[in-house]
């Protein structure tokens, strides 16, 4: 699995703790080519969220924290937020986003 740099799990960790307090997440996932150690200065941070359900002021937050937290490190967070019923109940789970995310994201 990944050999990612300490600094991107101690970043990621650092906002699921930041979310986990305002939201209930069900999996929390560092993926991507910071997972694999094979970004560069300018690799954004891909991290799969799921959650139970989403409102737009949760969605707005998640944006907002990602935002806030990759700024202190000068990292630019993409996050992927899934719903689990979406999750479950479309054909995300057969995209080649959702494999790359379930055979090398990082649970944090």
């Amino acid at each position: 699995m990944g050999h990612a740099r300490k600094e991107d799990i101690e970043l990621a960790r650092e906002l699921k703790i930041g979310l986990g307090q305002k939201m209930g997440i069900r999996d929390f996932r560092l993926f991507g080519s910071r997972a694999r150690g094979t970004s560069d200065r300018d690799s954004d941070m891909d991290i799969y969220i799921e959650v139970e359900s989403l409102t737009r002021e949760q969605r707005r937050l998640i944006n907002d924290v990602a935002w806030q937290v990759g700024l202190t490190k000068d990292v630019v967070i993409a996050p992927v937020v899934v719903t689990s019923e979406r999750l479950h109940r479309s054909p995300f789970k057969a995209t080649t986003l959702y494999r790359a995310i379930v055979e090398e994201g990082m649970e944090l």
